[in-house]
């Protein structure tokens, strides 16, 4: 029982081993990006002997922006003084200065709801690509995925969500007496 136990550690000790580097949800071997294009340009220091094939980009943007939302108001009061005095040849009235009231006025406040931007876009590519392009996988992706916002391909797919953040231009009005 005990040799049985053993073998079995063993076995699976060395399983473990001959997968390590491997994701094993899709029996492939997991590099970073340059060994990726590596081992696109010398397939048979990687175990291959052919390049990849089928190659699949994947690139999730996720993106914050700030969008108009319904307005507010804020009524703001005005103030008015008249001052007033007389000069004659013989007499003068000394200036006298009081407040008048004024109507209160109510303006809008612009007020902005913050906004998460999600949009996901799979691409495929051929090795010779991966090595002809010169930056890294997430200079990839954002490039590839400026291009789709910007032909307006990104519309209808992109998720949109409030985060549930505000930013309005009415905050209290300091600074006057």
């Amino acid at each position: 029982m005990k040799n049985i136990l053993m073998t079995t550690i063993l076995a699976l000790s060395m399983a473990s081993a001959a997968n390590a580097g491997r994701n094993t949800d899709q029996g492939t071997e997991g590099l970073t990006w340059e060994d990726f294009r590596n081992a696109c340009m010398h397939p048979d220091q990687y175990h291959a002997q052919r390049p990849a094939q089928n190659i699949r980009v994947s690139c999730f943007d996720e993106i914050y922006e700030w969008e108009p939302a319904q307005s507010d108001s804020m009524i703001l009061t005005q103030r008015r003084n008249v001052a007033a005095s007389v000069q004659s040849d013989k007499f003068h009235v000394s200036k006298e200065t009081a407040p008048l009231g004024m109507p209160n006025v109510s303006v809008p406040c612009p007020k902005y709801a913050e906004v998460q931007v999600n949009l996901n876009h799979e691409f495929q590519i051929t090795c010779d690509e991966a090595i002809r392009f010169k930056g890294g996988l997430l200079d990839l992706c954002s490039i590839r995925l400026d291009d789709v916002r910007q032909q307006g391909q990104g519309k209808g797919v992109e998720q949109r969500q409030q985060t549930g953040r505000f930013k309005g231009q009415c905050e209290r009005t300091t600074g006057f007496n």
